[in-house]
């Protein structure tokens, strides 16, 4: 009987009931997740800082457009001081704004996903974690 039971509380679907469970035991279980992707997005930072520097070795000329590009990043950010923002969030609301180097086609948000890791790694940017879970940037 105690066995249905207990099968029957963790098949609840708790979270459309609104009810979130944030502790089994000792462990908050809400807080491990935000820790975990927040140190997952600071090896990201590590990681483009990296690559950033093979590119700068091997292909000069491309620093040119990644600068702009960090530049428009942080320009934004910087009128939105007090909010954080996803890259698509940055790039639909930096184009309705007039910043026209996100107006481009070419600008895609994996490279505002790039820009913002190197902003990360040079700690221009800090990170938060959303509700939702997705890792959002705000100027430091």
């Amino acid at each position: 009987m105690s066995l249905i039971a207990i099968i029957t509380i963790i098949n609840i679907p708790w979270h459309k009931l609104g009810f979130r469970i944030k502790k089994i035991g000792t462990i908050e279980l809400e807080q491990v997740v935000k820790t975990q992707s927040k140190d997952n997005t600071q090896g990201l930072a590590d990681l483009q800082k990296q690559i950033d520097e093979l590119i700068k070795t091997n292909k000069p000329e491309e620093q040119h457009s990644e600068n702009k590009l960090d530049k428009a990043i942080i320009d934004f950010l910087s009128m939105h001081s007090t909010t954080s923002f996803s890259p698509l969030r940055i790039k639909v609301r930096g184009k309705n704004e007039g910043f026209k180097e996100f107006d481009s086609w070419e600008v895609t948000t994996e490279q505002m996903r790039v820009s913002l890791r190197r902003l990360l790694s040079e700690n221009k940017v800090i990170t938060r974690i959303s509700k939702n879970g997705n890792t959002i940037y705000k100027i430091k």
